[in-house]
């Protein structure tokens, strides 16, 4: 029996990804096997088949990380999971397949009320956001929450999260559109970069405080322009680098408003702390349950227009989420 599966032959473009036909994967000590219904595509997939990652797989390679699906085979020594459960997993890559071969730690089961294909958009981008708020930005209620790159996967979640969990939030992004979508998802106050002042405008809003915590997926002078937004004590959650470049750090600045610039490395905090990774999908899970937070899938694409979806997300087209859908 054989599978599809997107494989990378070659870093660079996403037009070199192929749609080839492998074995079916068999179950193996510690593992599970699962067949996947949906995969959530992450600015990380991007730069990993671009070569561009800090983490190189060896080639050739199955793209993909955040997916969910159903459990067809569990190994000998794995307890408390069986063939039938609706899971999700968070792993480095090998999610574009039909069936793939994952580490049982990282699996996850799904509560029969949220679909595979919303599933599927929690891990990195909710996981990411609510770990930067809470845990690394310790953000409270009635504190103001900056978060640049709003229409993104992240952005958009932490607008969401900062919302629910009380605080003042100003939305940033490059585009009207995805602006007014964080506007219904719960920011008081947008910016549109391109055509307004990022500092000027953040100063006029808060009267000159600046902001309690700041969010930054972006970098780039977005990211380097927020640094002068900070309030006193206030936090940088550096999440990355969508804009490209790395922005220079003015220690200075930070020195003056006693402020912190924080790293929010979400693929080591699920590795090294698990136990509060998982707390947080499971908060995570409850809220969308009850409706407090809404994933937003912007577009849904079948296992062979895999690139497509990479290029529109490079692209910054998508507003939340682009989900690829398996064995429909």
């Amino acid at each position: 029996m054989t599978i599809r599966a997107i494989r990378c032959h070659q870093l660079g473009s996403f037009n070199k990804l192929t749609v080839d036909e492998l074995p079916e994967p068999t179950v193996q000590a510690k593992h599970v096997v699962i067949k996947v219904y949906a995969v959530a595509i992450n600015y990380r997939d991007l730069l990993l088949v671009q070569g561009k990652y800090q983490e190189k797989p060896k080639l050739p390679f199955i793209p993909g990380t955040d997916f969910s699906g159903v459990i067809e085979q569990v190994a000998n020594d794995v307890h408390g999971m069986a063939a039938g459960d609706r899971v999700m997993v968070v792993g480095s890559w090998g999610a574009l397949a039909e069936k793939t071969l994952v580490k049982a730690s990282q699996v996850l089961p799904i509560p029969k009320a949220i679909p595979f294909d919303v599933a599927a958009t929690l891990p990195t981008a909710y996981g990411t956001a609510l770990y930067a708020l809470r845990q690394r930005g310790k953000l409270t209620p009635n504190e103001t929450l900056l978060v640049l790159g709003a229409g993104g996967g992240v952005g958009l979640a932490a607008v969401q999260l900062g919302h629910h969990m009380g605080a003042n939030v100003i939305a940033v992004a490059g585009d009207s559109a995805k602006l007014e979508k964080a506007r219904t998802d719960g920011a008081q106050t947008l910016i549109n970069y391109t055509d307004t002042d990022l500092v000027t405008e953040v100063k006029r809003i808060t009267a000159g405080r600046g902001c309690d915590a700041i969010l930054d997926c972006v970098g780039a002078d977005a990211g380097s322009a927020a640094v002068r937004c900070v309030a006193w004590n206030g936090r940088i959650l550096i999440v990355g680098f969508a804009g490209g470049a790395i922005p220079a750090l003015p220690n200075n600045r930070l020195l003056l408003k006693g402020a912190s610039a924080v790293g929010v490395n979400f693929g080591a905090h699920v590795v090294r702390e698990v136990d509060t990774f998982r707390a947080n999908l499971a908060e995570i899970f409850t809220w969308v349950e009850d409706r407090k937070i809404r994933p937003r899938i912007y577009k849904h694409y079948p296992l062979q227009d895999t690139a497509c979806a990479m290029s529109e997300l490079e692209d910054r087209q998508v507003v939340g989420k682009v989900v690829v859908t398996l064995n429909e």
